[in-house]
């Protein structure tokens, strides 16, 4: 008897343990309102059930800033005012948290019209000044909405849909976005980019163009920009398209290494024909967030048996200033292997004449919207003291976008070092390429040593 006692009591405290975390287990332990196994619970009793219902995603953009500029309490006390808004809206049980900056409103019986109508009242709520501490907080929202059975009636589906609509209002800045099935098209469209993105390297769907750098006191041929293009037989993009989407993916790494190494193949090519041999090739900010890419290089480099200094990296200001610190100590290992390093599109950012001097810098590029606008006077003086910065810190100016052969005279009289552009040639495969610097001599020095 007093084993079946004591076992019986063993029972109900395990019966009572499990119950009290399975209620745990639906609720958000600091904020103390159900979670997302709450909402999936519900969202399946309610497509069970072929209930009508919408739901609303509301993401706090600026939690992240006023945790880091303000301060972490005052953010968490922002957080808890605007649970308290959606609670006393929306009632506390239909509230959830998916994280502390994304919650989700769940009714039931609106159309999507109605919803919508209801989301911009609460977004307009959200957003009004709180005053926390002495610091007037303003919360920066975005919302997305959908509505079932109108969109689909699984919940991982609703889920995903919700979440690429959530994305889409913070991808484009929009207060609140309605879900579209072009949505889950464009996304699916992208997933497909993405995978042969992945494919390409290994189906050697990747080539490169070259774009010549002239010498305007010698009028010789410096070298190239290499730029990459992708061939593909369904896909077609420009490469800021499917670089970006390369980045986002997070592999851009193996693009950029593919770019190095047939670089160098083709350094160590002109080389051996007697050809000016040296190249330039673009790097983004995750190519440069740790140093794999740099040691490719390097390696790439010592292969081949190539001078270093035939290879060139280029940046835009956008790419240095996303990691200053880190990508400094990076340059500096580029500038002691021997790898010039050029700032593109100089002039377009804030912080152009610090990294001038901060940076170990060879070359900079001025931005083709100087080159366009040469002909008015108040550019013409900005690309003169550009020019003359750089030489005083013992630079050299690349201009690009040269179209004109006017351009070409005023760079030539401010004192440009070299020019890049449509005037003498457009980006070229590696054939076309070699057959005009063959031409070159003969057909278009002239234009530059006149």
């Amino acid at each position: 008897m007093l084993i079946g006692v004591i076992v019986g009591l063993l029972f109900q405290l395990m019966k009572t343990n499990t119950s009290k975390q399975l209620r745990l287990s639906f609720l958000e332990t600091k904020t103390g309102l159900p979670n997302l196994n709450q909402l999936r619970y519900e969202i399946n009793s309610l497509t069970n059930g072929k209930k009508d219902f919408s739901i609303m995603a509301f993401y706090i953009t600026n939690l992240l800033d006023i945790n880091a500029y303000i301060d972490y309490s005052i953010g968490e006390k922002s957080i808890l005012k605007a649970i308290e808004k959606l609670e006393s809206t929306f009632g506390k049980q239909n509230v959830f948290v998916v994280s502390m900056d994304t919650y989700i409103v769940l009714f039931q019986g609106a159309s999507l019209e109605h919803t919508d109508a209801i989301a911009e009242q609460a977004v307009a709520m959200l957003t009004e000044p709180i005053l926390i501490n002495n610091f007037t907080i303003r919360l920066e929202v975005r919302c997305g909405i959908l509505n079932s059975p109108l969109y689909g009636n699984s919940t991982d589906a609703l889920l995903d849909e919700l979440k690429i609509t959530l994305d889409k209002s913070k991808k484009y800045s929009q207060k609140i976005m309605v879900f579209s099935e072009k949505m889950v098209e464009q996304k699916k469209q992208k997933l497909e980019v993405i995978t042969a993105l992945h494919d390409a390297i290994q189906n050697d769907e990747f080539y490169m163009v070259y774009q010549p750098i002239i010498h305007i006191p010698s009028g010789e041929i410096r070298g190239a920009e290499g730029l990459l293009r992708w061939n593909h037989t369904n896909i077609h993009m420009g490469p800021g398209e499917f670089i970006s989407i390369a980045e986002k993916a997070g592999f851009i790494n193996e693009i950029t290494k593919w770019v190095i190494r047939h670089s160098v193949q083709q350094i160590r090519a002109w080389q051996d024909a007697g050809m000016p041999a040296k190249i330039a090739v673009n790097v983004s900010s995750k190519d440069l967030s740790n140093d794999s890419v740099i040691a490719y290089a390097q390696e790439c480099v010592e292969t081949s048996r190539i001078d270093p200094q035939s290879l060139g990296f280029e940046l835009t200001e956008r790419v240095i200033t996303q990691n200053e610190t880190k990508i400094k100590t990076l340059l500096r290992q580029m500038q002691a292997i021997g790898i010039g390093i050029s700032i593109d599109d100089f002039g377009t950012g804030y912080n152009s004449m610090i990294q001038l001097v901060t940076l170990p810098i060879t070359y900079v590029k001025i931005d083709k919207f100087f080159i366009d606008h040469i002909e008015h006077e108040k550019y013409r003086i900005v690309i003169t003291e550009i020019i003359r910065l750089a030489h005083n810190l013992k630079m050299e100016i690349i201009a690009e976008g040269v179209e004109t052969e006017q351009q070409l005279r005023l760079l030539k009289e401010m004192g440009c070092d070299n020019i890049q552009g449509y005037y003498f040639s457009k980006p070229l495969p590696e054939k076309e390429y070699a057959e005009f610097v063959a031409s070159y001599q003969e057909n278009f020095m002239s234009r530059i040593t006149e």
